[in-house]
């Protein structure tokens, strides 16, 4: 792409981004060690239907072609029904802990689309918990550096003087922000499946491109504007579905109330009034390497129109008195 930023070292960016890569890594463990004894406490296992006297096994049958043999068929049966029991006495708590990671060890290798519905909703618990301490993070830090420029948030400024030095605070957040999409996309593969992930997939690359176009162009004032609009709602999303996993249904559906409308302005009214427009405007389209990044854009623009689809979907589902579901869940599709 077309190199406009005259103060740009390519391996001093590498080594930034490798850092922030890393970084969100560990981050991403740390979380893990923190959030999974809260899933613990608060997600519990469905406990088992009783039936009556009379009336057929509730017990849906367990597909026998995915399991060697008998003996192991009888194992996961007896996995799926075991509900949390709270035991007074130490000795016996242990002995119902080694007890179920023996059964563990004994099964065979499950794919993610066997997982029984308590393990599948404390895996996309911790992934919404490490997201939202991830996207806080990120628009926490991103709008502090932000603010303190003499630019901030004038639109008239994005390519004044074009190409620009970029300070500090911008190329900081750019490290940051290449560092934790890098990591978002090989992560992709060992996230719960979702009927989105191929969206989800494109969106990374395309905001991936964009930062690494815009900082290489000397765009990043623009493209500042662009990760605080995008990052804003995200994090009440990610909260909103920990409740909801956590059995919080009425603390998920206000914060999804607040998410759809932040996401719905944000995304579809701002969005194209302070990006799209000025990068159609007549300054802009003078400058070189704006093409591909007009592109990517336009791009951005059309997932959020079929995210906001969904989210509309989902309000219906509160309205109706459903509650908020993530309907991105590719559960059905298992």
């Amino acid at each position: 792409m077309y190199n406009s930023n005259p103060q740009l070292d390519i391996l001093d960016s590498l080594k930034w981004v490798t850092i922030w890569t890393i970084f969100w890594a560990c981050l991403d463990y740390l979380t893990y060690q923190f959030i999974k004894p809260i899933g613990l406490i608060f997600i519990k296992e469905d406990l088992p239907v009783t039936k009556k006297k009379g009336e057929a096994d509730p017990q849906p049958p367990i597909d026998t072609k995915v399991i060697p043999n008998l003996k192991d068929v009888e194992l996961l049966q007896n996995v799926h029904q075991r509900h949390v029991v709270e035991e007074k006495s130490n000795s016996k708590g242990k002995s119902a802990a080694n007890s179920t990671v023996a059964d563990q060890k004994n099964l065979p290798e499950i794919k993610e689309k066997e997982l029984t519905p308590y393990l599948l909703k404390m895996r996309k618990f911790e992934r919404s918990s490490w997201r939202f301490i991830n996207y806080t993070m990120l628009f926490v830090f991103t709008l502090k550096l932000y603010w303190n420029e003499s630019y901030a948030f004038k639109i008239d400024a994005y390519f004044e003087d074009w190409p620009t030095i970029i300070s500090t605070n911008l190329n900081i957040i750019y490290a940051m922000e290449v560092g934790h999409y890098i990591y978002a996309i090989m992560v992709i593969p060992l996230e719960p499946k979702q009927k989105d992930k191929v969206i989800l997939f494109i969106h990374h690359v395309s905001a991936l491109l964009l930062l690494i176009g815009s900082h290489c162009n000397s765009y990043c004032r623009c493209g500042i504007i662009v990760l605080l609009i995008t990052d804003i709602s995200d994090p009440i999303l990610e909260v909103s579905k920990s409740f909801q996993y956590m059995g919080f249904q009425k603390a998920a559906d206000v914060g999804f109330h607040f998410f759809a409308a932040i996401f719905l302005v944000f995304r579809n009214i701002l969005f194209p009034y302070a990006v799209l427009l000025p990068t159609f405007g007549p300054v802009c389209l003078k400058l070189p390497g704006t093409d591909p990044l007009r592109v990517l854009l336009i791009v951005l623009q059309f997932l959020f129109f079929y995210w906001s689809y969904l989210i509309l979907n989902i309000a219906i589902n509160v309205i109706g008195g459903r509650g908020a579901v993530d309907i991105r869940d590719d559960d059905d599709d298992e």
